[in-house]
């Protein structure tokens, strides 16, 4: 199933909204990347029914999902993917900060920026869509996150 960039955006959002009106209090009491990122994806489950969705899950097929970084290949553990496992059928990759510590140009951030662009087009991977949220914590909790959404390597 194909889903466009603004059926992918309401879906997300709506995500945001659920999260931050049930469970403000993670986000208020400075929960770990984690814990924000299993919540956010079971909320994404309802948007996602006929697709399956995982935390830091690292397989591709039957291998480990691995990319070059530094002139190394690296092992990759994404914060959420929405995909069909077992199959090439990648929909979503989702990276998840907080701010504080992050905030848009640290090495972290820039890291997880350039995993979505990277999965968005090698074709071995092909997400259709990666999305990079920043959400805010402690005093700033509730606040609208920073959202970029990434497709064939590119932001949009």
């Amino acid at each position: 199933m194909i889903f466009t960039i603004k059926e992918i955006k309401d879906m997300i959002n709506d995500t945001i909204h659920l999260i931050l009106f049930n469970d403000l209090n993670l986000f208020e009491i400075d929960s770990h990347e984690r814990t924000i990122s299993q919540n956010f994806a079971a909320y994404l489950k309802s948007k996602f029914p006929e697709w399956e969705i995982d935390c830091e899950y690292n397989r591709d097929m039957e291998e480990i999902k691995k990319l070059e970084k530094d002139g190394k290949e690296v092992k990759i553990y994404p914060d959420i993917i929405v995909h069909q496992r077992v199959t090439k059928q990648n929909l979503l990759i989702i990276e998840i900060k907080k701010s504080p510590p992050y905030s848009l140009p640290d090495k972290e951030v820039k890291d997880d920026i350039e995993r979505l662009k990277k999965m968005t087009t090698i074709e071995k991977y092909r997400y259709q869509y990666g999305i990079f949220i920043l959400f805010f914590v402690k005093e700033n909790s509730g606040k609208k996150p920073i959202i970029k959404y990434y497709q064939n390597g590119k932001k949009i």
